[in-house]
């Protein structure tokens, strides 16, 4: 997770270039709406190996497997916290 959209994309481009052979994407409010459904369902089909999310993603994603939750950035609020590890 990261606090801002923008931190999100950059961050996804970054992992992107230092790991090329994996799938990575990120989730963000300025995607479609379509877009972060499409997103999700590869993601829980194991289409996608890595999502970095914005914080505005942290309530209410239902994601199956996930193994690790990483909170790259501290958070604008405390409570985005409990919220981002679900």
């Amino acid at each position: 997770f990261t606090k801002s959209v923008d931190a999100a994309e950059r961050l996804a481009r970054l992992l992107l270039h230092i790991l090329p052979a994996k799938r990575i994407e990120w989730y963000s409010s300025e995607k479609s709406a379509a877009d972060r459904t499409s997103l999700l369902e590869r993601f829980n089909e194991g289409l996608i190996d890595l999502l970095v999310c914005s914080d505005a993603a942290a309530r209410g994603l239902d994601l199956v497997n996930v193994e690790h939750v990483i909170n790259y950035d501290v958070p604008k609020h405390t409570k985005a916290y409990v919220h981002r590890v679900g």
